[in-house]
């Protein structure tokens, strides 16, 4: 069974209602929290929800080693239409920080 915050299911699908006449979105779901489970209820979301609604969906997970760092962020980034995001105390690495700036500057 899927479990996830009402929040993060509300911002889901007011998301799906507003891109259901428009094409497809590159979604990157940067997930990085101890207490809710995102890790494991977004993945699953995006797997039977949005890929099957035709979106693609990048889970970028805080590694392991340093909570802080989410390998890959960047690079998913620089093609994405959404960045949907389930942190909870962490402090991204520098570059990460910058590339999710850029990307919500960018509109």
């Amino acid at each position: 069974m899927l479990t996830m915050s009402p929040r993060h299911l509300f911002s889901l699908v007011l998301f799906l209602l507003a891109q259901a006449a428009a094409p497809a979105a590159n979604i990157v779901l940067m997930i990085g929290e101890d207490e809710y489970k995102t890790w494991e209820t977004l993945p699953d979301f995006a797997a039977k929800e949005l890929k099957a609604a035709g979106h693609r969906a990048t889970s970028i997970h805080a590694s392991k080693e340093n909570k802080n760092d989410f390998p890959g962020l960047g690079a998913a980034l620089r093609d994405a239409d959404l960045l949907f995001v389930s942190v909870r105390r962490r402090t991204p690495l520098k570059e990460q920080l910058d590339a999710v700036r850029a990307f919500l500057a960018a509109g």
